[in-house]
């Protein structure tokens, strides 16, 4: 769960759950999306 903690210290926890979800999704495929 490293990403989990990564994300959660760069990105204060959301008061809803879901849309933390789509965010940190979201910011992980745009990363995979650069890297490759």
């Amino acid at each position: 769960m490293y990403k989990i903690k990564l994300t959660e210290s760069l990105f204060p926890p959301q008061t809803n759950g879901e849309l933390s979800d789509v965010t940190v999704g979201e910011l992980f495929n745009l990363l995979h999306f650069l890297l490759c």
